[in-house]
């Protein structure tokens, strides 16, 4: 309605009930909405996370297969090893479920 209609950023806000900093970024093209997933950011980077694949696929190659516990056992030790986590917090399915799914987020 701001781009179409002219309507104010302040008033849509309060229109859509959506916070005005946030239409406003968006508005001005500071916020991208088709390359951001809102939400916590990944524990690790593309980067991290490629190494990881790499790794995985790399054993494949030679035939062993990680069960998925096992990449979340290796995944956990990578982290420990970056600094990103601690022994006594090992990472869980939910992560797992989310490095399949793929997708960078935004704060």
């Amino acid at each position: 309605m701001v781009k179409e209609e002219g309507i104010t950023v302040y008033r849509a806000s309060r229109m859509f009930n959506v916070p005005e900093r946030t239409l406003r970024d968006r508005f001005i093209g500071r916020v991208d909405p088709d390359l951001c997933v809102m939400g916590k950011l990944p524990l690790l980077d593309q980067l991290e996370e490629a190494k990881l694949v790499n790794h995985f696929k790399r054993m494949a190659d030679l035939g062993y297969g990680y069960t998925q516990q096992e990449c979340i056992d290796v995944a956990s030790e990578f982290a420990v090893q970056l600094g990103k986590r601690t022994k006594d917090k090992p990472l869980s399915m939910k992560w797992m479920k989310g490095f399949l799914k793929g997708g960078q987020r935004c704060g």
